[in-house]
């Protein structure tokens, strides 16, 4: 599990210099981990996801897609 993480700070490192927007790679970020985390919940542990979580999950998505759209 470290080493995952490891490697996503080593891929996210040259996105901010290329892109210099940490706000919209950070929002980016933010929301492939929720989505790995609700992944794991949902297939591993077989949890089911509230309608507040489908809403949350739902409201990380548009934010991402409002924040890189320039």
């Amino acid at each position: 599990m470290f080493i995952s993480y490891d490697i996503g700070v080593i891929l996210w490192l040259p996105a901010i210099l290329q892109k210099n927007h940490l706000a919209i790679v950070g929002t980016i970020w933010s929301l492939m981990s929720l989505i790995a985390t609700i992944m794991i919940g949902v297939v591993i542990f077989k949890e089911k996801l509230s309608i507040h979580g489908w809403l949350g999950v739902i409201l990380a998505l548009a934010a991402t897609i409002i924040l890189t759209n320039e």
